[in-house]
């Protein structure tokens, strides 16, 4: 996305921080600098977002399109990918939205959340600097990074079942300088439009890019998950390899 974007920050929200308490911030998404769109270029109403870090490893852009169950891969133990409502304050009292939440509906405009500034039960983090340390609020690159995932089905409770369609953002290119979207400790603004290079878009395609009606330049377009093998493919598959090996053993 165009490098301007940086400059209208603070003109609307696309997902936002900003604290509330003196022991709390809020993080919220909604669609004024941007959403996340279908392949087609159309709203979704269903499925929603997702913001939350990684605790093990970061996936590369790769790994991810190799997905078939992106959920489940991202939140097992190969990466421990945590979505930020599952942060617990001093009292194990989980956050809580101040309006409606981040799973896409008929006129969905976005909600906010209020987070912990020191949550209790996570102690280690990757960082702005793609390095796992502890966890941390703040804006250099030691905070904990942030990831925004979106999927056209489903919802947070049910996993996002049914997705056919996700996207996968954050504002620090994997391997590039600190940029933006850090676990604040104080405010922290973070949108889609701040979304300014190539590699900041992990899964989908960067809407300045797209050329598809209906998507503008802050926005997110969607890439279809990898469906799994079906059965009949795999034993077909088993079934070829068995003849070729037969083969093999007559020459």
């Amino acid at each position: 996305m165009h490098t301007y974007k940086k400059l209208v920050g603070t003109l609307g929200i696309a997902i936002f921080m900003g604290v509330v308490v003196s022991n709390a911030a809020t993080i919220g998404i909604g669609t004024a600098l941007g959403a996340f769109k279908q392949s087609d270029g159309s709203a979704n109403t269903s499925g929603g977002v997702s913001i939350g870090f990684f605790t093990v490893a970061l996936p590369t852009a790769s790994a991810l399109t190799a997905m078939t169950n992106p959920w489940s891969e991202l939140t097992g133990a190969s990466y421990g990918y945590k979505d930020v409502r599952t942060l617990l304050d001093s009292n194990a009292n989980p956050p809580t939205f101040q309006s409606t939440g981040w799973d896409f509906a008929s006129g969905w405009t976005g909600g906010t959340l209020n987070v912990p500034s020191t949550p209790s039960n996570v102690s280690n983090a990757i960082n702005g600097n793609d390095l796992l340390t502890s966890f941390a609020g703040g804006t250099t690159g030691t905070a904990t990074q942030l990831w925004a995932i979106g999927f056209n089905g489903g919802n947070y409770a049910s996993a996002f079942a049914g997705s056919t369609e996700w996207a996968v953002v954050t504002a620090n290119a994997l391997g590039g300088a600190t940029n933006d979207w850090l676990y604040p400790t104080s405010s922290e603004t973070v949108s889609l439009s701040q979304i300014n290079a190539t590699a900041e878009v992990l899964i989908g395609t960067d809407g300045a890019s797209a050329g598809i009606s209906g998507v503008g330049a802050n926005d997110v377009v969607m890439a279809a998950i990898v469906p799994e093998p079906a059965t009949g493919t795999l034993l077909f598959m088993s079934a070829v390899g068995l003849v070729a090996m037969r083969r093999l053993r007559k020459v």
